[in-house]
């Protein structure tokens, strides 16, 4: 029986470092503002997104992808923008919003990549998330790429701490064998 325990200990364990390692997925909606042709992908792992811009014509498209907060967190991102554009990044800025207030994390008149960090304090029904703003809808898109970082959410600090829990719980149930020399 304590061997059961101890296999059960030792996967919530598991499930614990999973947690924390993993954040929640959020679901993000594309839409575009203006008829444009901007996309939402899963970059280079499912906790990493690009969202590209506009470039069918459609002027002063504003593409964006929002997710809603579940919760009262804060939440750090990593981006990385890079524009396609050949008159550069001042026809396609990018930045991120929260709720109805838009804050553009990309500077004007470069082609090199701009990479930040930000967190963002959020209260559960907001609404937030990031934009491209292809003002010229032609010569290219900008693509911002962002993940969230790393820091796990209330839940996955209740499943943690029901991990320890089941780790201690095993040990001190686990009976004690005599080893005697002689």
């Amino acid at each position: 029986m304590a061997s059961y325990f101890s296999r059960v200990a030792v996967c919530a364990a598991l499930l614990s470092a999973t947690a924390l390692v993993a954040p929640a997925q959020a679901q993000y909606t594309v839409s575009n503002s203006n008829g444009g042709d901007g996309y939402l992908t899963t970059a280079s792992s499912p906790y990493t997104w690009m969202l590209v811009g506009a470039n069918n014509d459609a002027d002063s498209n504003i593409v964006t992808a929002s997710a809603v907060s579940g919760g009262t967190q804060n939440v750090t991102f990593n981006y990385s923008y890079q524009t396609f554009d050949e008159d550069g990044s001042s026809y396609d800025p990018a930045g991120y919003f929260v709720n109805s207030n838009f804050f553009q994390l990309t500077s004007c008149c470069t082609y090199a990549t701009q990479t930040g960090t930000f967190t963002l304090s959020l209260n559960a029904g907001d609404t937030y998330g990031f934009y491209v703003n292809s003002t010229d809808g032609c010569c290219g898109p900008g693509a911002i790429s962002f993940a969230q970082s790393g820091v796990p959410e209330p839940a996955s600090w209740a499943l943690m701490l029901g991990g320890f829990g089941a780790i201690g719980g095993a040990m001190r149930s686990r009976r004690k064998t005599a080893v005697s020399f002689g």
